[in-house]
């Protein structure tokens, strides 16, 4: 039986910090529109805070089916909000010099026990229509408190889930590496797509974001741009993980227009640039792509280098190829031209390059 991605979801209504927000919502804006003059901006803060509660609330739980990062971070948004309004409450009775009713007092006491046994707006409605404001900021003030505290329980419960369960991408990787483990035969030494997928890296988060988006169940990292950064980024990796395969993806300058922008090519040759005749060297992939050109590189650090008989330039291909046959790890790299070399960056068609990418890439794993 196939694992379940989506979780079920209830209807948001019977959450029952959403009941409790939802009536904080009504009770602010009776008390608001009633209570302060028209021209007093904290109409507008303190309804708009109540509003900011409940909305929030059920931006973050439908956002649960898949994040339970984001509908953690929306409940906390939720609660940050509800904090500011329970403030606003205290400052309007603290700077009229009413009373705020202690937590020993017979008033607290009734009102407490009464946001225990009753939650919809209806019930409260009938109540504070008829108070004064002085009744309604405290019972507002209590029910404040009783929503912050099922929030924490709420969003408690959320983060043990998470812990015990994972999250949605992980279980996105595990039904697609089950479903490959049955659908697929042994693969080829060199070929990308066996049993287990490769780390992809990319230079930037400008590179990676469209592919995010179609495959969110890919290992995707960034390594930053230049040999520096991708010899950090790689050596820490294959130190802590030593994953099966890294594929480095990204854009590319082609040097002629033998190749035209947008198209996806595969590098089989990097040759680091710029060296001195008796330290060049090239370094070489052991993973091809079907579909694509395969292409010889230069890994460059500054304009102006000559092509040779490279057909694109890069800043970080050879140190990946570099480092991982110095520990027999399998790499690929794969690039999309976004640009001729030497042309203004201001013309360069990025978009259309990593459109491009993230297409080919999410059919090839």
């Amino acid at each position: 039986m196939q694992e379940k991605v989506f979780r079920n979801r209830r209807n948001y209504k019977k959450l029952l910090c959403y009941i409790k927000a939802e009536t904080i919502y009504d009770i602010t804006y009776l008390f608001a529109n009633k209570f302060l003059q028209q021209s007093d901006r904290t109409i507008d803060q303190m309804v708009q805070a109540a509003r900011s509660g409940k909305q929030n609330i059920i931006e973050g739980y439908a956002a649960g089916a898949t994040s339970s990062a984001s509908e953690l971070k929306l409940l906390n948004v939720a609660k940050s909000s509800l904090q500011e309004l329970l403030a606003d409450y205290e400052d309007y009775l603290r700077t009229r010099g009413l009373h705020q009713w202690k937590e020993d007092s017979v008033e607290f006491t009734k009102a407490q026990e009464l946001g225990k046994e009753h939650d919809d707006s209806a019930f409260w409605m009938g109540i504070v229509s008829t108070r004064s404001d002085e009744t309604i900021a405290n019972i507002a003030i209590i029910l404040l408190h009783q929503t912050d505290y099922l929030l924490y329980k709420f969003m408690e419960t959320i983060s043990h889930r998470f812990v015990s369960e994972g999250g949605f991408r992980e279980k996105l990787s595990h039904i697609r590496r089950a479903h490959k483990d049955i659908k697929s035969t042994p693969s080829a030494p060199n070929a990308p797509n066996g049993s287990n997928a490769p780390l992809i890296l990319f230079p930037t988060e400008l590179e990676a974001s469209r592919l995010r988006v179609v495959r969110p169940d890919l290992d995707i990292r960034i390594c930053g741009v230049g040999v520096v950064n991708v010899a950090l980024c790689i050596a820490e990796i294959i130190a802590d993980e030593r994953p099966n395969a890294i594929v480095l993806c990204g854009i590319a300058g082609a040097y002629s227009d033998a190749l035209q922008i947008g198209d996806v090519v595969g590098v089989a040759t990097e040759h680091l640039a710029g060296m001195p005749d008796a330290y060049k060297q090239s370094y070489h992939s052991n993973i091809s792509f079907d579909g694509v050109s395969q292409v010889v590189s230069n890994t460059v650090q500054s304009v102006g280098m000559a092509a040779g008989d490279a057909l694109i330039e890069n800043m970080e291909g050879a140190m990946l190829f570099a480092l991982c046959r110095q520990h027999k790890i399998r790499c690929g790299e794969i690039r999309a031209i976004s640009n001729y070399v030497n042309t203004p960056r201001s013309e360069w068609k990025i978009e259309l390059a990593t459109e491009h990418l993230a297409a080919y890439l999410a059919e090839l794993f």
